[in-house]
């Protein structure tokens, strides 16, 4: 186990664990092959959503995603967390008590640009989340063999899953492979170039 010291800038430290489980440790060689394959990134942009912690474990950091990151703009996911708390509030509340303190958060959500509120001790965050390729010589990155496939694909339109990042928990604390934290570290640098994005947030020269 290896751990990048905390720097004065606030870095938050980096706990590397060795995959040595058969499957896991084939991702990992997987993902490192990936690693050296990889010229240059292809980035999208921003996607947005909500995750929420419990104001009794501030302590560890830990969050759990409760509206998928998808939405293009944070408005969106401060829309989608108004109707979560308002369905609560409908359908949930345990008394008048409750049902007060989620209808306050809903209207506080109609009248403010809200980035963060904690209600009845949970602590909801609109949360971003940057969307990249890596790319090579022959272009974007294809599916690994490795990568997970159903067990029986099923073609219908009509069938629905749960979004990949349903009640996905996120735990900066939690040990990472080294292609992880690889990509982790090199992330940190990471900067806009491209012309669609605004000046001020592109790479100085």
């Amino acid at each position: 186990m290896d751990q990048e010291e905390m720097g004065s800038g606030g870095v938050w430290p980096v706990v590397v664990r060795l995959p040595v489980e058969p499957v896991e440790a084939a991702v990992e060689a997987d993902a490192m092959d990936a690693v050296v394959q990889v010229d240059t990134l292809a980035v999208r942009g921003p996607l947005f959503g909500v995750a929420a912690q419990s104001v009794e474990a501030e302590k560890r950091p830990q969050w759990q995603v409760v509206i998928a990151v998808t939405a293009d703009c944070p408005q969106t996911a401060r829309d989608s967390l108004n109707s979560l708390l308002w369905f609560r509030a409908k359908d949930d509340a345990q008394d008048r008590t409750e049902r007060r303190a989620l209808l306050a958060a809903v209207a506080r959500l109609e009248r403010e640009r809200v980035d963060e509120l904690t209600v009845l001790g949970t602590r909801y965050r609109i949360v971003r989340a940057e969307e990249y390729a890596g790319m090579d010589a022959d272009g974007i990155e294809q599916p690994r063999p490795t990568d997970p496939e159903p067990v029986r694909p099923d073609w219908d339109r009509g069938t629905t899953e749960d979004p990949i990042d349903d009640g996905l928990l996120l735990d900066p604390d939690a040990p990472i492979t080294p292609a992880q934290a690889a990509e982790r570290l090199a992330l940190r640098t990471l900067t806009y170039t491209g012309s669609r994005f605004p000046v001020p947030r592109r790479r100085t020269q």
